[in-house]
């Protein structure tokens, strides 16, 4: 049996994928160099720079300004104050009442009402 069928038979894809190529199938990783320590360390922290101020610092919201308000175009007349109501009298004057006509002496009957 060949190699190729025998990776073939396995059914190791690593394996029949890099034959050929010159890659060894199984591949140490590479050791991961350590980092050097700094010969000089500094003695104290830097501090930390201020803030950057923004260009157009703005600490409070201007309000909106209220537009203008619009004269009344055609002027309008006052309104005229109400008339004053005459005062009704609160005790009218009784109507007389109308005297019933007496007989003229010598007569039975009463004279005719003039309405009649």
């Amino acid at each position: 049996m060949t190699k190729k069928r025998a990776a073939a038979a396995v059914g190791n894809d690593v394996i029949s994928s890099t034959m050929g190529t010159g890659i060894s199938a199984i591949q140490e990783p590479a050791p991961v160099p350590k980092p050097e320590p700094d010969p000089n360390p500094d003695p104290a922290p830097k501090p930390t720079p201020p803030p950057i101020p923004s260009p157009n610092p703005d600490p409070a919201p201007n309000p909106v300004p209220s537009p203008a308000p619009v004269p009344n175009p055609t002027p309008q007349p006052p309104e005229p104050a109400p008339l004053p109501q005459p005062n009704p009298d609160p005790d009218p004057a009784p109507v007389p009442p109308v005297p019933e006509p007496r007989p003229a002496p010598g007569e039975d009957k009463p004279a005719p009402s003039p309405l009649e």
